[in-house]
């Protein structure tokens, strides 16, 4: 316990004194490229922090039925480390339940400019915009799913993984969802 308290009384004066020489008007221009970049860092560790505790407690309401309040949390992670796309598209399913259906497919839409290979993320917008109406829309996405599908790209890996039972779930599930959206473009894009 006692390490504990020195280790974050310790973090304090550095944090207080860097808070210090950030607000004062005097020109600290010997220590101010240090300063500047332990400000930096320290700050971003922080936040990044900050919307882990968020994204979790997020995440336990959502489970807990909290629909609001993990809205709520999803929103203060994103204002804290606005480059996860996981938090993005959490925010964009607890939309869905929510029947924020427009928002939901803003939420995809971000997720998917932090990381386009996210094949779910597809799917998901897909999904919620042929709900919308949007036909043409959810065919690209869908197509995008089948590009970007981890089905074709997990041969190899899934090999490694065969006596694995997670290995070969994966795959089912993977497998049975690209089927699903190939019946569904069938129907739907042609």
């Amino acid at each position: 316990m006692q390490k504990t308290l020195l280790i974050i009384f310790g973090f304090m004066p550095t944090f207080c004194f860097l808070e210090y020489l950030n607000n004062t008007k005097y020109n600290f221009s010997i220590f101010s490229p240090r300063v500047r970049a332990a400000e930096k860092f320290s700050t971003k560790k922080m936040k990044e922090k900050r919307a882990n505790i968020y994204f979790k407690n997020a995440f336990k309401k959502w489970e807990s039925g909290d629909l609001n309040g993990a809205l709520s949390d999803y929103d203060k992670a994103i204002e804290f480390y606005p480059d996860a796309y996981g938090t993005y598209y959490n925010r964009g399913l607890v939309n869905i339940e929510l029947k924020n259906y427009y928002q939901a497919i803003t939420d995809f839409t971000n997720s998917l400019n932090k990381n386009s290979k996210n094949d779910d993320a597809y799917y998901q917008r897909g999904v919620v915009k042929e709900w919308v109406g949007d036909i043409k829309g959810a065919c690209f996405d869908m197509e995008k799913v089948l590009e970007n599908s981890y089905a074709e790209k997990w041969n190899n890996d899934i090999a490694k993984l065969k006596n694995s039972r997670y290995g070969s779930d994966l795959k089912f599930v993977q497998n049975k969802r690209d089927i699903k959206v190939k019946n569904w473009m069938k129907e739907k894009c042609n």
